[in-house]
């Protein structure tokens, strides 16, 4: 290993102070380098900006950018042949002005780089971790624990609009209907525990309501200080005390004087703002702080409670080449404003890092909260990182690791090679101070020497450190992971980062970090920092890769297909090509449709099922009602019901169904609550089916931008046709649906009611009439045994549901049917208009029109030879990895 000095390029100067007994590693050039700067030494001889390793994915090839730029350069050097011939033809016009769109905007072909959201306690190091990410200094104000240092949501961006310089930064404000919505809710949460207390309210709930009122005073202090009701606190909870008592609104006045303050500021679309650049972190900083700092002093007012968010640019970050970061307020805070930015900021972002400190990770309820919140919203994109990994290194830690069974590697080896050195320095710098006592100089070779060692002590200094770290945190990631897995979706992993962000200071700038000796040895890996910085570009990668892919793959070639087929100027292959689509829908439409007729039919079928299982009960229901016939009716009155199929009706004999009798315990307690469950879902698949197929249509027009043939084309061409196609194919649908409804209707009539056609009626029927044609002594005991034995044996409930089940299905199977051919029509219509569109538009010619394809044809294919060297560099690249 390179010594400090050596890897520094400082020649040593052997200066040995022979009165301090104690050894510390590199002792021997200490005052060597004193008077150098911090930057040419950097602690463990690095330079201050490390180069991390990229992940060994496509997305960070070193050739990747080549072959976009020069894939756009190949593609612009064509455009700027062709231009010349487009007003010769409108094809081509329209050809090079839907290249143009892309090629001329780089920026807009790199992929949206995803946002990381911080988020963690306040002062549990945020701000710090992100300083060490973008390798910045101090640009994110860091803090002692339990000192908030973010009070706004924070984007660090590697570039905002307009930014010139290497750092800018936008404040936006709340626009007033913002304002009043949150002038509202302050004073609601002020009165609610100042003047209307609840008596049930737990002394959490007190305390929260508490927390709420405090910030609602020191927020209208804040924001209104320069009015003389509000120029101090006390002044403000007197002022807030005389409009609850007099029942005075101070909304408004509120409103005019915040409003009357934001007016000076620039604005972004409805909202205002201050924008401001600088070539200086410092100035960045300085500037930054004033617009959004909460300790302002009490005497001055400040507008940074209605600060919405911030951005930072800066053009510096090799990081923010790839994602872009996000400080949120901690998510425990005692000042609920910084608590309410934080939820409102994580639905926008694509990963977060749950920061939280060595001492704190274990059974942080904290941590436990945010893990099991948003785990599922983050799969395979939630992280924990530890901060300040680097504290208590030392005996007592490796102790308490082997007791909890973690093994500590080379710690006690390496503590004995670190005695052992100790003792031969010590031993040198005695022999060196018994030398000059003796009136003698010490030999060059044993200052030589007692450098050497120095550096050897130095590095299992490190060494030490590294292995404890390291043993720490591998327990850490156990314990954390096992004690959260029951909240991470399945496939997924909770990924545990250990950084120390003194160790990463210290490495850039010797003696800034705060507990880290001068002359400790760091190397970047140990910071933890690198590994953050790769996890992060990962996540990242796949849309670089996408993003390389369009261009490469599909904008380029499509182009050159494009102006192929213009050459070749043959209507009817473009357009069959630019059709391609469309042609396909009636057998995509039929495939949806007859999924959503199967999906139905299973519903239809699981109300059968229910109806089925419950057959015994039905029976036992039915039986029910059978004994209750004993003694109420004459043999002829019996005999009546029978003649009547059931439903008898006189001036003796009330009106009496025996259908709906027998079986009203199924219609009850089974087909009513049932029904009302499956009911309304009976539309849900085919509606779901004709969304789907008109929102095809609708996203013809940006589905054409891959096709090289609907290049040629303007992008509004079939606009009209389009939307007058999908509102009637609504209103087709609409009608059908009318229809079906009502058919519906009519099955849960016949299954609920004794009308002729009711589907037990229609069972019962051949019991009604065999009993018919009984007559004589007895008859009334027979037609009793006869009904008895119907229900039990003959099955009438499941011959009902059999013809139930039936009717359902073929009324589903004809309205899939009847959807189905509606919807054909009027897409077979759609292709009819579209080619007689677009035969129309290729009637018309210009005369240069020809020469401008004879030329175009002959410098083609070397523009075509040269996009295919790089579209098979870049293939064969991304093979490389896979």
């Amino acid at each position: 290993m390179l010594s400090p000095t050596k890897a520094s390029g400082l020649k040593r100067t052997h200066i040995i102070d022979l009165t301090q007994d104690s050894v510390s590693p590199a002792a021997g050039f200490r005052s060597s380098i004193e008077s150098s700067t911090p930057s040419q030494i950097a602690g463990s001889g690095m330079s201050c900006t490390t180069e991390d390793s990229l992940p060994d994915l496509p997305a960070f090839d070193p050739a990747r950018a080549k072959y976009r730029d020069n894939a756009l350069s190949n593609v612009k050097e064509l455009c700027d042949l062709i231009t010349p011939y487009v007003n010769s033809s409108v094809s081509l016009q329209n050809i090079a002005t839907n290249a143009s769109r892309w090629a001329n905007d780089p920026a807009g072909l790199l992929p949206a780089k995803p946002i990381v959201g911080c988020v963690g306690g306040s002062g549990a190091g945020k701000s710090s971790t992100q300083n060490s990410m973008m390798d910045e200094a101090d640009m994110a104000r860091t803090g002692s624990v339990g000192n908030a240092c973010t009070n706004i949501p924070t984007f660090y961006v590697e570039t905002i609009p307009e930014q010139t310089l290497t750092y800018a930064a936008k404040v936006e404000y709340m626009n007033e209907t913002e304002l009043r919505i949150f002038l509202r809710s302050q004073s609601d949460n002020y009165n609610s525990f100042t003047f209307n207390p609840q008596a049930e309210w737990s002394a959490t709930m007190k305390l929260e309501y508490g927390n709420l009122a405090k910030t609602a005073q020191d927020t209208f202090h804040c924001i209104l200080g320069n009015m003389v009701a509000f120029a101090s606190p006390g002044a403000t909870v007197e002022t807030l005390r005389l409009s609850h008592e007099s029942d005075v609104d101070l909304l408004e006045n509120m409103v005019t004087c915040v409003t009357w303050q934001l007016r000076k500021l620039q604005t972004t679309g409805v909202a205002p703002c201050v924008f401001f650049e600088t070539d200086s972190q410092e100035d960045l900083k300085a500037r930054l702080l004033r617009l959004t700092d909460s300790d302002h002093g009490e005497d001055t007012s400040s507008l940074w409670p209605l600060v919405a968010v911030a951005y930072v640019g800066n053009k510096t970050s090799a990081l923010l080449k790839h994602v872009t970061l996000l400080d949120l307020p901690g998510i425990t805070d005692t000042n609920q404003l910084r608590v309410d930015m934080t939820h409102r900021y994580i639905s926008r972002c694509q990963a977060m890092l749950c920061i939280v400190p060595t001492d704190r990770v274990i059974d942080n309820p904290e941590v436990e909260r945010i893990i099991a919140t948003y785990a599922d919203g983050f799969p395979n994109a939630l992280a924990v990182v530890v901060t300040k990994s680097d504290t208590g290194l030392d005996n007592n830690l490796a102790r308490e690791l082997l007791r909890k069974g973690q093994s500590i590697g080379d710690y006690d080896e390496l503590c004995n090679e670190r005695t052992a050195l100790k003792v031969q320095i010590t031993e040198l710098k005695a022999s060196c101070k018994e030398a000059k006592k003796n009136g003698k100089r010490a030999k060059t070779s044993t200052f030589e020497e007692i450098d050497e060692l120095s550096d050897q002590l130095a590095e299992i200094e490190r060494k030490c450190n590294v292995c404890l770290y390291d043993a720490r945190m591998s327990w850490i990631k156990k314990q954390v992971c096992s004690d959260k897995k029951r909240h991470i979706p399945r496939n997924c992993s909770l990924e545990v980062f250990g950084v120390s962000n003194a160790w990463y200071t210290h490495m850039q700038s010797p003696g800034d970090a705060a507990g880290v000796a001068y002359d400790t040895i760091v190397k970047s890996n140990d910071t933890g920092i690198p590994a953050l910085r790769k996890y992060l570009r990962r996540l990242a990668a796949p849309r670089i890769t996408i993003a390389d892919d369009d261009l490469i793959c599909s904008k380029v070639p499509i182009f050159y297909r494009a102006l192929q087929l213009w050459i070749e100027d043959c209507p009817s292959k473009q357009c069959d090509q630019m059709l391609e689509q469309v042609t396909l829908w009636p057998a995509i439409w039929k495939l949806i449709i007859d999924t959503a007729e199967m999906e139905t039919q299973n519903l239809s079928k699981s109300l059968m099922y229910e109806i089925r299982k419950a057959f015994p009960a039905s029976q036992r229901g039915a039986q029910v009602f059978l004994d209750g016939l004993d003694g109420r009716l004459y043999a002829s009155q019996f005999r009546a019901f029978f003649h009547k199929n059931g439903n008898h009706q006189t001036s003796m004999v009330p009106t009496e169904s025996w259908n709906e009798g027998m079986s009203e315990n199924q219609t009850g307690e089974i087909i009513q609550p049932k029904w009302q469950t499956v009911r309304p879902q009976q539309s849900t698949s085919f509606d779901g089916a004709v969304e789907q197929m008109i929102n095809r249509l609708i996203e013809l027009p940006s589905k054409l931008k891959f096709n090289a043939a609907a290049m040629a084309l303007s992008d509004t061409i079939f606009t009209r046709i389009i939307q007058a196609h999908a509102v009637g194919l609504l209103t087709d649908y609409n009608t059908c649906k009318l229809v079906y409804e009502a058919a519906i209707g009519e099955v849960r009539v016949n299954a609920t009611s004794d009308r002729t056609t009711g589907f037990f009626t229609q069972a019962m029927l051949d019991c009604y009439k065999e009993g018919n044609t009984d007559s004589g002594p007895g008859v009334t005991a027979r037609l009793k045994k006869l009904l008895r034995d119907y229900v039990t044996h003959e099955r009438p409930f499941e011959i009902a549901a059999d013809q139930m089940e039936g009717v359902m299905e073929q009324i589903i199977r004809t309205h899939a049917r009847r959807i189905h051919d509606k919807v054909n029509e009027r897409l077979l219509g759609m292709e009819t208009e579209m080619r007689q569109l677009i035969r129309e538009g290729g009637s018309k010619r210009v005369t240069a029109e020809q020469t401008a394809r004879t030329n175009i044809a002959m410098a083609l294919p070397k523009f075509v030879r040269e996009f295919t060297a790089i579209e098979e560099l870049h293939a064969r690249t991304k093979a490389t990895y896979t």
